[in-house]
C-alpha cells in the first residue's frame, strides 16, 4: 500500500489540478495595451464563472478604439470598459489611436510672404512651419494668440493640440542716397529712407557753366537722362548725377584789322583758362582789349576763366603821335578822372576827339583857345584816348576814366 501511495502522488503532479476554491477551475486572462499608448487593468487569473472587468485607460494623445482577441472574436467591445463571464483563457489586446490635431497658419499682411508646413498631424509628430516672404519684404515672428512664440523664420514643435499660428511679415527699408558729379556743378533734391515700393523722386538743378548728363545708379549704370527722376525703390542704392562744362567759344579780332596779330581763339569749357595774345604790327602800338566797348585789360597777353562766350577785340592805334613824350605842351589833368578833364595845349586847340579804347570817336568838339574842360561824369569807366589837333601839329594823349 505504501509503494502505491506515492505512484499516486507523482501521477497527480503531471494532472492539472482543479482551482483550490470550490473545485472550480481557473482560468487567465491575459489584457495589454497596444504600443504603449494607453493603460489596461483587470487582467489576471479568475475561477470559471467570474465576473472580468477590463479598463482601457488612453494615455494623453491617444484615445480607446477598440479590444482585439483574435480572428474568431476579433472586436469583442468597442467600450473602454470590457465587462465578461470567464469561461477560459483569454488573450485580448486594448487597440488605441494617436489623436490628429490641426495646424492652421495665417499670414500678415497678406500677399507678403507665404508658409508651408499647415496641416494635420499626430500627436508627437514634430511641425515644421516655414515662412518664405517675397521680394521686398522679410519676415518677423510667429505669433499666438498675440504672443510671440518664435522669430525664426523656420518654426519647429512637438504637436500635442490643435495650434493656429500667425506668421507676421513687414516691408523692407532701402536708403537712397543721391550726390553731383562734379560736386559743384549742381544741387540735388530727395534721397531718404523709402519702403519697398515706395516712390522716390530725385531732382537736381544745374548751377550755371555746367549741362545735366544723366542719373548714374551705383556710379555704374545710366537710369535717365532727366533732371527730375522717379523711380519705385527696390533696394538701397546711391543715385549719381552727372554733369559736363559747358563749351563756350572765345573769338579775337584785331582793331583795326591791319593793326596787328592775334591768337587765342578757340572752343573752351567753362572755367577753363583762356590765354589771348595781341602783338602790334609794324607801325602801331597795342591799347587794349574790349569786350562789348569795355575795357577789359591793357596788357598784350590776357589771361581769364571762361565763363561764356567771348569777343574780344585787340585795339591798335599808329604810333604816330601816341607817344607821352616829356617836351609835350598837351597837359591833361586829373588823370586819372572821375568828372571833369581839363585839356591844355600851349598851340592852342583847333579840334578835339575823344576815342574810345575800341577805336570809336566818342566826342568831337571845335575849340577856340588854348584850354577847354569836358564832362566826364556819366561816361562808362576805362581807358581813352584824347586827341588835339593844334595849328601845326596833332597829339594824342591817354587818360583813364573811374
Amino acid at each position: 500500500m505504501k509503494r502505491i501511495y506515492l505512484f499516486i502522488v507523482l501521477f497527480m503532479g503531471v494532472i492539472p489540478l482543479f482551482a483550490q476554491s470550490g473545485g472550480k477551475q481557473q482560468y487567465t486572462i491575459n489584457a495589454r495595451a497596444q504600443y504603449e499608448f494607453g493603460t489596461v487593468i483587470g487582467a489576471g487569473i479568475y475561477n470559471e464563472g467570474d465576473t472580468c472587468v477590463l479598463i482601457a485607460t488612453a494615455n494623453e494623445g491617444h484615445e480607446f478604439a477598440f479590444w482585439y482577441e483574435n480572428m474568431n472574436n476579433p472586436y469583442p467591445s468597442y467600450e473602454p470598459t470590457y465587462v465578461f463571464v470567464v469561461t477560459e483563457d483569454r488573450d485580448i489586446l486594448a487597440v488605441f489611436t494617436t489623436l490628429e490635431y490641426n495646424i492652421e497658419v495665417t499670414v500678415s499682411p497678406t500677399g507678403y510672404g507665404s508658409v508651408t508646413g499647415a496641416k494635420k498631424y499626430k500627436y508627437g509628430e514634430t511641425c515644421s512651419l516655414m515662412a518664405r516672404f517675397y521680394e521686398g519684404y522679410d519676415f518677423e515672428k510667429w505669433t499666438e494668440n498675440g504672443v510671440t512664440v518664435s522669430t525664426n523664420p523656420v518654426y519647429q514643435f512637438t504637436v500635442t493640440c490643435d495650434r493656429n499660428i500667425k506668421a507676421h511679415f513687414f516691408k523692407r527699408s532701402y536708403d537712397i542716397t543721391a550726390s553731383v558729379d562734379p560736386v559743384e556743378a549742381g544741387i540735388v533734391e530727395g534721397g531718404g529712407t523709402f519702403t519697398y515700393g515706395e516712390s522716390c523722386v530725385l531732382k537736381t538743378f544745374p548751377h550755371s557753366g555746367y549741362d545735366f548728363i544723366g542719373w548714374k545708379k551705383n556710379n555704374n549704370t545710366l537710369v535717365s537722362t532727366d533732371a527730375i527722376y522717379v523711380f519705385d525703390v527696390a533696394q538701397s542704392a546711391n543715385y549719381v548725377a552727372g554733369y559736363e562744362p559747358k563749351t563756350y567759344t572765345v573769338f579775337v579780332n584785331a582793331n583795326p584789322s591791319n593793326g596787328g596779330f592775334v591768337s587765342g581763339s578757340g572752343s573752351y569749357q567753362y572755367n577753363q583758362e583762356c590765354s589771348v595774345t595781341a602783338t602790334a604790327a609794324e607801325g602801331f602800338q597795342f591799347v587794349g582789349w574790349t569786350e562789348n566797348g569795355d575795357t577789359i585789360s591793357t596788357d598784350n597777353s590776357y589771361n581769364f576763366i571762361v565763363q561764356g562766350n567771348s569777343n574780344l577785340v585787340a585795339n591798335f592805334i599808329p604810333n604816330i603821335g601816341v607817344e607821352e613824350q616829356q617836351n609835350s605842351r598837351l597837359v591833361v589833368y586829373p588823370n586819372p578822372v572821375t568828372d571833369k578833364l581839363t585839356v591844355e595845349f600851349e598851340e592852342g586847340i583847333g579840334h578835339l576827339e575823344i576815342i574810345s579804347l575800341a577805336g570809336d570817336v566818342v566826342y568831337s568838339h571845335d575849340v577856340c583857345g588854348n584850354k577847354t574842360s569836358v564832362s566826364l561824369t556819366d561816361w562808362p569807366k576805362g581807358i581813352y584816348f584824347i586827341k588835339v589837333q593844334g595849328k601845326t601839329v596833332s597829339t594824342i594823349r591817354k587818360f583813364v576814366k573811374q
